[in-house]
């Protein structure tokens, strides 16, 4: 059994990640307080091995510089790290739609040159934050 307490902060340690950078945990639809994560992560026990995750993928620990966020992949669960860009663009752009279904050709070409120029990737998720 791990318990998610001592997983949290031995990862944490390894990558040289403190408590106090923490601004907020929760995930999709809630946020908890860091006392309240703590208090309930040193009670939970849990099976990381092969089978269903068992504490929520949707859990994230989000700092300033830093994202922890929980990682499935065949049953196995863990925390993953995401160092975050300590330098954002400069150049503010205008946009008129962030899908190609609710805009015409030109908006669509528009936000795909500006992918393309910026060096974006066209699909965007949580791993596509860092650096």
């Amino acid at each position: 059994m791990t318990n998610l307490y001592k997983e949290t902060e031995a990862i944490m340690k390894e990558n040289d990640l403190r408590w106090e950078d923490i601004e907020w945990v929760g995930g999709d639809r809630f946020q908890i307080t860091l006392d309240n994560f703590k208090e309930i992560a040193k009670k939970t026990e849990y099976s990381n091995g092969f089978g269903s995750a068992e504490v929520p993928v949707e859990l994230v620990i989000i700092a300033k510089t830093w994202v922890m966020y929980r990682e499935e992949y065949d049953g196995g669960e863990e925390w993953k790290i995401i160092r975050l860009k300590s330098d954002r663009p400069t150049n503010i752009e205008t946009i008129y739609c962030l899908s190609k279904n609710q805009s015409n050709e030109e908006d669509a070409k528009y936000m795909y040159d500006l992918a393309r120029l910026n060096g974006m990737k066209r699909k965007y998720n949580i791993k596509d934050w860092g650096e």
